[in-house]
C-alpha cells in the first residue's frame, strides 16, 4: 500500500491506494483522507485497472471539484449542521 500526500482545495490530505486482486481482475482502491478544523472528510474510490481510461479522469475530476469553505459562517453552518446528523 503506498501513502502520500495531497492538496485538495489548498488542504492537507492523506492518500493511500493499493491494488487489489478481486475476481479475476485487479481493482485501485484509492481513500482521501482531508483533514478539516474539527472534523474530516472521507474519500473512497476503488475501479478496476483495466477501465482505468474511463474511470481515473472521473475521479481525478472529482477531487479537483472539491471546494473547502473558509468562509467562517459556512465552516459554522457545516459543524452544525454534522453535529445535527450525529444526535
Amino acid at each position: 500500500m503506498k501513502v502520500f500526500t495531497a492538496n485538495v482545495d489548498g488542504q492537507l490530505a492523506f492518500v493511500t491506494a493499493k491494488n487489489v486482486l478481486s475476481p479475476g481482475k485487479y481493482q485501485a482502491h484509492i481513500f482521501y483522507l482531508i483533514l478539516m478544523h474539527d472534523y474530516r472528510v472521507k474519500i473512497y474510490a476503488t475501479f478496476n485497472w483495466d477501465e482505468e481510461d474511463l474511470f481515473k479522469p472521473i475521479m481525478d475530476r472529482i477531487i479537483s471539484s472539491i471546494k473547502i469553505g473558509t468562509n467562517h459562517n459556512q465552516v459554522k453552518e457545516i459543524e452544525d449542521n454534522i453535529k445535527a446528523i450525529r444526535k
